[in-house]
């Protein structure tokens, strides 16, 4: 495991609560004896603001992006366009 992921229930009212900013604190600098942490946040930029100022590495939600389809996968030649949909030719009887 590369990433602690800091739940939104105590991300949602940082700016605040110092409950929960405390948490997330605490939560952080467990994490960052070898984990990079990501903090989940809705759509403001305060809470992305606190999250900076707690030195949370990463941020994950509507407020930094949109959710967007994930690309289709590349061909490869010999494999199934099946095998992405989780049939795959090579293994059916």
């Amino acid at each position: 495991m590369d990433y602690l992921k800091i739940d939104g229930s105590f991300i949602r009212n940082i700016v605040n609560d110092p409950v929960d900013r405390a948490m997330a604190d605490t939560i952080n600098a467990w994490a960052h004896h070898g984990l990079q942490t990501v903090g989940r946040v809705r759509r403001s930029d305060e809470v992305i603001g606190e999250l900076r100022a707690l030195g949370v590495d990463f941020a994950q939600g509507y407020g930094v992006q949109r959710p967007r389809a994930l690309p289709a996968p590349p061909l490869v030649p010999g494999v199934a366009a099946q095998a992405f949909a989780g049939h795959d030719s090579r293994t059916a009887g």
